[in-house]
């Protein structure tokens, strides 16, 4: 398909709305042009798209994130609600000694200990509050390469258990 072809009366408007509005995107869908070709022209005419700066966030703004992250319990919940930075509020956190993921493996080990107990893996889940999607944490996708020489286990005469036990002390060894 031909590219197509935009007249210099399109291409001068769009000179007259980017000075007006600032938005790249927004000037060329007003004069009708794709978005990418008001990118060009403004690179043709040697000018840039500034960068945003990045936002600085108060003492104050940070006092009400934790203070939300207490109660709350979950940096992403809290950080969506305030408008913040998801990874911002994780770095907030990870610096004042909070992590997250001591919860998850709290949850984890208690996971675990159900199963080698001998509950189901549905019921044991349903006691831990887990989705039913979530019961496994992976665990279908690493039986499936339990035995392998990348997984550094031997399951032969092993149980899928401490099979999956050997991944979960060798996490390096997991497949993406």
């Amino acid at each position: 398909m031909p590219a197509r072809k935009y007249t210099e009366q399109q291409r001068l408007e769009f000179m007259t709305v980017i000075d007006r509005s600032g938005s790249v995107r927004a000037a060329a869908i007003a004069v009708g042009a794709h978005p990418d070709r008001g990118y060009q022209w403004m690179k043709q005419a040697g000018l840039s798209t500034p960068r945003s700066t990045q936002r600085k966030y108060t003492a104050g703004e940070k006092a009400e994130f934790f203070k939300r992250l207490e109660e709350v319990g979950n940096v992403s919940e809290v950080a969506r609600e305030l408008g913040f930075n998801r990874v911002s509020c994780y770095v907030w956190a990870h610096k004042a000694g909070i992590f997250m993921a001591a919860y998850s493996d709290a949850k984890r080990q208690e996971f675990f200990r159900l199963r080698r107990e001998g509950v189901s893996r549905r019921e044991a889940a349903g006691r831990l509050g887990i989705p039913a999607g979530d019961s496994g944490w992976g665990l279908r996708r690493i039986k499936r390469w339990a035995g392998t020489r990348a997984s550094g286990c031997s399951p032969r005469g092993a149980s899928t258990l401490s099979v999956v036990s050997c991944f979960i002390a060798r996490p390096r060894y997991w497949p993406m």
